[in-house]
C-alpha cells in the first residue's frame, strides 16, 4: 500500500511540463499572428507608396518616407515597423511592357516593393540570429497619373507629400 506522502512534488512537475508547452504554443500563436500583421503591413507599405509615387514628381524624396507609415520629411525609419527604413524601399518607373525606363514620357507604371526586410520573433529563450525570418520581397504596381505634373502652372508638385 502506497503512503500520500511518496507523491509529493507530483504536481509541481506535471504542472511544469504542461505548462511548458501551453505557453510555447501560446507565444506561438502570438507569432504567427504577429508575422500575418508584418505581411500584412509590409504590402500596405508598397500600396501606399505606389499611389504616392503615381502623383508625385518622379523619385521624388519623400516617396519612401510616406510609404512606411511616416510623415515627409520625416525620419528615415518606420515608427510601425521595426527595422523598416528608406533603404528597404525601392521604386521602379516603367514603360507599357514593364522594361524599366528612366525617360518621363515613356513612363507609364511605377512598382514600389519592399526588399531585404527582416522579422525578428519575439519568443522568450530563443536566440536572435535564430529567431529572424527574411521576409519575402512585397511589391504594388500601380499606373501613373500626373507624376506631379500639373499643366495649366507648368509646375511639378507633389500631391499628398
Amino acid at each position: 500500500m502506497k503512503r500520500p506522502g511518496r507523491q509529493r512534488g507530483l504536481y509541481t512537475v506535471e504542472f511544469a511540463i504542461v505548462a511548458g508547452v501551453f505557453f510555447l504554443l501560446l507565444f506561438g500563436a502570438f507569432e504567427i499572428a504577429r508575422f500575418f500583421w508584418v505581411f500584412e503591413t509590409l504590402t500596405e507599405v508598397t500600396r501606399r507608396g505606389a499611389r504616392v509615387a503615381a502623383v508625385c514628381p518622379v523619385n521624388h524624396a519623400d516617396i519612401a518616407r510616406v510609404a512606411m507609415l511616416s510623415s515627409p520629411g520625416g525620419a528615415d525609419t518606420s515608427p510601425v515597423l521595426n527595422n523598416l527604413s528608406v533603404a528597404n524601399i525601392a521604386v521602379a518607373y516603367m514603360d507599357n511592357s514593364g522594361a524599366a525606363t528612366a525617360s518621363y514620357p515613356d513612363i507609364e507604371l511605377v512598382r514600389v516593393s519592399v526588399e531585404n526586410y527582416s522579422h525578428t520573433l519575439l519568443i522568450p529563450f530563443i536566440p536572435a540570429d535564430v529567431a529572424t525570418i527574411r521576409m519575402p520581397p512585397v511589391a504594388t504596381t500601380l499606373p501613373t497619373e500626373r507624376l506631379g505634373f500639373i499643366p495649366d502652372l507648368n509646375v511639378r508638385q507633389c500631391y499628398g507629400v
